[in-house]
């Protein structure tokens, strides 16, 4: 008598499974959120937007003799003076941005790195925090800040490859570029650690802007979303 056909349930997948991902590529968890700027620091947002605006408006001026080659050597000093002040502003936004995010996702949260007073900088990240998540688990909270309309970026890992800002690839060579600096080690060290635990939750937060019919730029709700750093390639 033949024996009854093995019957095997089906059990589904995981989302990523059968698609490859690249950990050299930017992944995220969920969608973007929005929150609005908390009231007690708009006044500081709208300060920053207006110096913004002033280097901004003299900046598209030069912008336009420089095309018109009507540029003499001090105006071309003061587009690149003003080009700094504009990028440097949108920076100072999104790091404003991260802080909103972090004091509303995980109050109580304590700055680890960069310093107080120290500007974020390349080859590091912008924000450091240690933090409770929502089940009272000690994690560090890892933010990339950006304002306006700044992209991720990208770095060169150890093999002449590049990898996105955001990925897994990205994130461990960020951790070993600061283990060589004096001011970024300790962080490295224990950024490290909480990375062997899988206790690392690493965002992208954003101050976006828009333009007004005149042309100027608006604050607009903040934004965050989470990258996924499990920059696994199989199932």
């Amino acid at each position: 008598m033949a024996e009854p056909a093995l019957t095997i349930a089906s059990v589904p997948l995981p989302a990523w499974h059968g698609t490859p991902r690249s950990p050299r590529e930017a992944h995220y968890i969920g969608a973007t959120q929005t929150f609005d700027i908390p009231p007690d620091v708009r006044a500081d947002f709208e300060a920053v937007l207006v110096e913004r605006e002033k280097a901004r408006v003299v900046r598209d001026e030069l912008v336009l003799d420089e095309m018109a080659h009507r540029l003499d050597r001090h105006d071309a000093r003061e587009l690149s003076t003003t080009r700094y002040e504009v990028n440097d502003a949108s920076r100072e936004l999104g790091e404003m941005a991260g802080e909103a995010f972090v004091d509303r996702q995980f109050p109580g949260a304590e700055k680890i790195y960069p310093a107080d007073g120290a500007p974020s900088r390349s080859g590091d990240f912008d924000q450091v925090w240690k933090a409770k998540d929502e089940h009272g688990r000690e994690v560090l909270v890892v933010v990339e800040a950006k304002g306006g309309s700044s992209g991720l970026g990208q770095r060169e890992l150890a093999d002449g490859t590049k990898a996105q800002q955001g990925s897994a690839a990205y994130f461990d060579r960020i951790v070993e570029i600061m283990r060589q600096s004096p001011s970024g080690a300790k962080a490295a060290d224990e950024i490290s650690w909480h990375r062997t635990w899988d206790t690392v939750r690493y965002f992208e937060v954003r101050a976006p802007l828009k333009e007004d019919s005149k042309g100027q730029a608006q604050l607009q709700p903040l934004q965050s979303r989470e990258f996924d750093l499990s920059g696994r390639t199989t199932p």
